[in-house]
């Protein structure tokens, strides 16, 4: 829908456009809270707050606080 609407898409309208990307790039600003949030966690358990491994930490307890059936 974004690369459809943008400028110059097949369906461009700039509304549209804009309020999906707006959308977009604000849902990932609470994920990195929370990976910063777990940092300590994270470093104490892996040994470091970068790469994939560190990365497995915040993901898992993210992906195991979710119940089934609940909406994202």
């Amino acid at each position: 829908m974004l690369y459809t609407t943008r400028r110059g898409g097949l369906l461009e309208n700039r509304y549209v456009f804009t309020g999906l990307n707006v959308l977009v790039n604000l849902v990932p600003i609470p994920f990195v809270i929370f990976i910063t949030a777990v940092g300590p966690l994270t470093i104490a358990l892996t040994g470091s707050r970068i790469g994939t491994e560190a990365f497995i930490v915040p993901a898992a307890i993210m992906t195991s606080s979710r119940r089934p059936g609940r909406p994202s």
